[in-house]
């Protein structure tokens, strides 16, 4: 597997990038499909991973996970059972379908913590939308528990890091 600390330090760099950022290029424009696209695309190299989400809007990520048996969906009260495939570098996307447009972050590596609103543990994240920040709890960018995923199937070429 990939190293999941190489992921964390790729989207450090995108999140303050200007085509990344809240209200771009017009007021109400968020980029959180671009930002899942292309961080899986440089982490992973050459395999396809990442380049499966290009062109996708958040609603379209959602619908694809749930429907692709290699991402094995799992809510997050179950974080503790896929901390391990986390830590071991296994890409985790959260992600909640919306109306005219959903929402989709990063799960990154890294101690969960605890969130009041949720009432249990919420994994770190890697977040770009209405405020871009890498290492926060899940919490800070859903109002409600989202639907995680995390890349578990045999089907996928996963390249070794």
């Amino acid at each position: 597997m990939n190293d999941p600390y190489k992921l964390v330090e790729i989207c450090k760099s995108l999140i303050s990038r200007k085509d990344l950022q809240p209200n771009y290029p017009e007021r109400g424009v968020t980029h959180c499909n671009q930002f899942i696209d292309e961080a899986l695309t440089i982490w992973m190299d050459k395999n396809t991973i990442g380049r499966e989400f290009h062109g996708l809007m958040a609603n379209s990520i959602v619908d694809k996970l749930a429907q692709d048996k290699d991402w094995q969906p799992f809510d997050v009260e179950d974080l503790p059972k896929y901390q391990g495939l986390i830590s071991a570098g296994h890409p985790a996307i959260a992600g909640e379908r919306g109306t005219g447009h959903g929402h989709v972050c990063l799960v990154i590596v890294g101690a969960a913590v605890d969130s009041g609103k949720w009432k249990c543990k919420a994994p770190l994240a890697a977040n770009v939308g209405k405020q871009n920040w890498v290492g926060r709890g899940l919490n800070f960018a859903f109002h409600n528990k989202p639907k995680i995923w995390i890349l578990a199937g045999q089907n996928k070429n996963l390249k070794p890091s």
